[in-house]
């Protein structure tokens, strides 16, 4: 090992001088189409960060991670680098793995190199996601001594992977654990493995199937569940299981189309987890950008593309997979109903209305703290940030409040929505239930409704609202809020907010310097606007009533205000639970909400029971086995 940790650091040190060749790079906008040229523009952008990776390891080597040591000996394979640095790379990753037999950590490596701050089981998947290629793809280019030295190690790797046990509804994990597995499993010739492996895929296979994908429309982890299956369908050699993952990732991507809305270059609606969530980019938009969705990145080029999406230029080699280009056009289609199942329990959906200018959607329940439960996105000439309903206790709800998490990542947090819905198209009533107790001790409690400070017109009941960092509009309960864009607008309506040890809240249409600078205002409902140490209830409801709909001027936008100010809302609660009907013209709503789960109960539309599906766009199948019930 000792021998090894000293090859590693000689090779290491000499990287920056003997680097891998770039194949080309854009000097210009990337056309329309051109594939090629959008490949090259990932490309480049990832040796950029390799190179960035060679310059922290000369001089700050403790925080670079595993995974992006292995990633690297991909994209340097990939890109007709020197094999010796390839191996170099999986030299030093392979040092820090334990392989000590008798060690309950056998086989794991850390997060970073040397950094204990961080201790996520997750490494052993992320760090092997790239081995299966290198091995498969590229072993004979790799040297024969480093491919013995490396059996031990990938073999240690296999029983790690085997005992780090996480659920199927943990996505991105559970399919990079099984890809993982079954690669390596063939390449070592591990039969048992391998069995372990199509186990654990059948396992995926059938919940999905049935219960859909549980972390939803996620703008990083779908980008993860991706480069996962598009290396399983190259490697993987059982025909069996490669038509099966051809199958997922066309389930994938008709979920994505479905719900991409053009105009904004975003997925849209409601994310299990979204860690950008006023725009809701994430790692998606790279996979988007080379399928042509998305017609080229912020100012002609990406900055930073994370070395784990090597498996972006991996996927084209020859037999890679290829998105049909009938998926891709549905996100074309001028009119989209999505109803979707995140979970086991039947009572947690997700509904979205797409048009080509607006979009808006929820998902019931709540998933964790970045979770984003409700959004609408209206499109305008710039980029507008979403609009999403936000509860936190420190008076900062625009993404900026992070955490240290239970593996000690931080990561942007706020408390749980615990949302309730019912939607026909563009108009929603919703309802929100929060748990006070989560937040006694908290600087303030308010639940926000985050909306974009430069849309084309604001508009506060029938007054036009003048954006500044102290802008402080009271904002009554029968108000009305309207925003437009180019050819859209968004309206809404607080319905009902329970009162927090006896007091009403304050509600408020403000701005403030912080969400200035993140192109956002908000409707503050203030339930407490200073510490408070006790609370006599827990459960505190917010309930509206919110539209999007077509809007081309500002008639428009008085006109769809006038409708939801016109609308007949009764709403009441008994025993902690919320029920309420709204009327919007001839549109009636209908929600009840079950308090022991602070779920959705019984949701109509026009005194019909609202069904569920796995996954249908426009009351058509499209989950797993096209599988709509």
């Amino acid at each position: 090992m000792i021998a090894i940790r000293c090859m590693s650091l000689c090779i290491l040190l000499a990287l920056p001088a003997a680097l891998v060749q770039a194949q080309g790079s854009p000097t210009s906008a990337v056309a329309v189409g051109d594939r090629g040229q959008r490949v090259l523009v990932i490309e480049r952008s990832m040796l950029d960060q390799l190179d960035k990776l060679n310059k922290q390891l000369e001089h700050d080597p403790k925080n670079v991670t595993i995974r992006d040591l292995t990633n690297a000996s991909l994209l340097i394979l990939r890109t007709n680098g020197s094999p010796a640095s390839a191996e170099a790379y999986l030299r030093r990753a392979f040092a820090a793995q334990d392989m000590d037999r008798s060690s309950r950590g056998f086989g794991t490596v850390p997060w970073k190199i040397d950094d204990p701050t961080v201790k996520d089981g997750n490494s052993i998947e992320f760090s092997m996601q790239a081995l299966g290629a290198g091995f498969f793809g590229y072993g004979d280019r790799l040297s024969a001594d480093f491919k013995k030295d490396a059996q031990d190690h990938l073999k240690a790797a296999l029983v790690a992977l085997a005992n780090h046990h996480v659920k199927v509804s943990y996505t991105n994990i559970f399919l990079m654990n099984t890809m993982d597995t079954l690669e390596l499993a063939e390449y070592l010739g591990d039969a048992d493995a391998l069995q372990r492996g199509n186990k654990q895929w059948q396992e995926w296979l059938a919940y999905t199937r049935v219960n859909g994908v549980h972390e939803f429309d996620s703008p990083t982890y779908y980008a993860v569940d991706l480069g996962d299956l598009v290396l399983g369908f190259l490697y993987v050699k059982d025909p069996v299981v490669h038509q099966q993952i051809k199958e997922a990732l066309d389930m994938f991507w008709r979920d994505i189309a479905s719900n991409y809305l053009v105009a904004a270059g975003h997925m849209a609606g409601a994310h299990s987890r979204d860690y950008n969530p006023l725009t809701g980019r994430g790692g998606i938009e790279y996979y988007l950008y080379l399928e042509g969705l998305l017609k080229q990145p912020e100012k002609g080029k990406f900055v930073d593309v994370f070395l784990e999406k090597v498996d972006l230029l991996e996927s084209e080699r020859a037999g890679g997979y290829r998105v049909s280009q009938d998926i891709l056009d549905i996100a074309k289609l001028p009119e989209r109903v999505v109803q979707q199942r995140w979970d086991q329990d039947p009572s947690l959906t997700r509904y979205t209305y797409l048009t080509q200018d607006f979009a808006i959607g929820f998902a019931t329940g709540s998933v964790g703290q970045q979770d984003k439960m409700f959004a609408a996105d209206l499109t305008g000439e710039a980029p507008l940030t979403s609009i999403t309903l936000v509860p936190d206790g420190q008076d900062s709800p625009y993404g900026g409040e992070k955490a240290r998490d239970g593996s000690g990542h931080i990561k942007p947090v706020h408390l749980p929505l615990n949302l309730s819905g019912v939607q026909e198209k563009g108009t929603a009533l919703l309802v929100a239930d929060l748990d006070p107790t989560s937040v006694v001790g908290g600087s303030s409690f308010a639940t926000n409704l985050l909306l974009p400070s430069t849309a084309s017109r604001i508009l506060l009941d029938k007054e036009s609202v003048k954006i500044s960092s102290s802008l402080k509009e009271s904002f009554g309960e029968h108000s009305v809020l309207g925003i437009r864009s180019v050819h859209s607008c968004f309206v809404a309506r607080v319905v009902s907010v329970d009162k927090l040890n006896g007091v009403a809240p304050v509600m408020e249409l403000k701005a403030d310097s912080a969400g200035l600078e993140e192109k956002t205002l908000r409707l503050a409902i203030y339930h407490a606007s200073s510490h408070f140490s006790t609370v006599d209830a827990t459960h505190l409801h917010v309930a509206l009533l919110v539209q999007a709909t077509d809007c081309r001027d500002d008639a428009d936008l008085a006109a769809a205000m006038q409708r939801l100010r016109d609308a007949k809302v009764e709403s009441s609660e008994k025993d902690g639970a919320w029920q309420g009907v709204a009327q919007v013209g001839s549109l009636k709503l209908e929600l009840q909400e079950d308090p022991q789960t602070r779920r959705t109960a019984n949701a109509t539309v026009n005194d019909r029971a609202v069904q569920t599906y796995v996954f249908n766009l426009n009351g058509k199948p499209m989950g797993l086995g096209l599988d709509g019930q």
